[in-house]
């Protein structure tokens, strides 16, 4: 199943609204979402909007996962030991497990507002735009394996596509992928 991001405005202004869509479409089976990073309909790419946008598929797909309803993710022997008024948070089965159910962002802010005033008050926008520039900056995209072009060049969309082109068209060599 193929769900379409179809937020239709800029930069921010419709993210609960794209959620909603986006949420729907996972808990139904979507395993593609089309349209990360655009905006208007498409019509304009976004990089911080893309930034964003896979914070979001991030964060809802650790919501299909789901909760495991179990003794040991429910520290039921747990709770039996210290008893229902007793303290469980600086327990060492707490610490082992509470961060691999919350979920986590590098990118939303989750800071007290003092804190975030005290940072420099930066907004999501600001964070995103940020982290895209850090990420086109410091990116190294690791080459194909060998023989990896030539899959591409067959296609004709590789570095060696005219010369692909003009083979087959020529029929200088066997047109068969």
């Amino acid at each position: 199943m193929i769900s379409f991001n179809v937020c239709p405005t800029s930069l921010l202004k419709l993210i609960p609204e794209c959620t909603d869509v986006i949420i729907l479409a996972a808990q139904e089976g979507a395993n593609l979402i089309y349209g990360a990073g655009m905006l208007d309909l498409s019509i304009t790419f976004d990089y911080a909007q893309f930034v964003i946008d896979n914070e979001i598929y991030t964060m809802i797909r650790k919501v299909i996962e789901g909760i495991s309803v179990n003794d040991e993710a429910m520290a039921v022997n747990l709770i039996k030991e210290i008893g229902s008024g007793g303290e469980l948070i600086s327990h060492p089965h707490t610490f082992a497990n509470f961060r691999k159910k919350q979920s986590t962002t590098s990118l939303f802010d989750r800071s007290m507002r003092e804190a975030w005033i005290a940072a420099g008050k930066k907004d999501l926008a600001e964070r995103a735009y940020a982290e895209a520039e850090r990420i086109i900056a410091t990116h190294k995209v690791p080459p194909l394996p060998n023989g990896g072009t030539m899959f591409f060049d067959a296609l004709g969309i590789g570095g060696n596509a005219p010369q692909t082109a003009l083979f087959k068209l020529f029929k200088l060599v066997p047109d068969r992928v």
